[in-house]
């Protein structure tokens, strides 16, 4: 990047209303389509390229999300994988919602 290495907050929310991929910082890049903005923290990681998502514009700050992509960084600077660090989001299944509801119905 030509331009100084850090974008403010100030840059970042006039951003947010261009579409595409923008970088922020090392590695931290805003991507915006028509219906959100995200953060995402981009790597490589043994010849390959990996991208993460660090959550929506609107739950995480700039500052949440640098420091996120910092420790990112990190983890990738000792040959580490970040994604593999990430706990594991299990989506529940309709069986186990439906066991739940009908278990809270019948209680009294």
């Amino acid at each position: 990047m030509h331009r100084k290495d850090k974008l403010s907050i100030a840059e970042v929310r006039r951003l947010t209303k261009v579409p595409g991929r923008h970088r922020v910082s090392d590695g931290l890049y805003l991507q915006v389509d028509a219906q959100r903005a995200s953060w995402l923290f981009r790597y490589m990681l043994r010849r390959k390229a990996r991208v993460m998502g660090l959550g929506s514009i609107e739950l995480v700050t700039l500052a949440d999300a640098r420091e996120a992509a910092t420790k990112a960084l990190a983890l990738v600077r000792r040959g580490q994988d970040p994604l593999a660090q990430k706990p594991a989001v299990r989506s529940r299944t309709f069986d186990e919602c439906a066991q739940e509801f009908v278990g809270r119905a019948y209680r009294t």
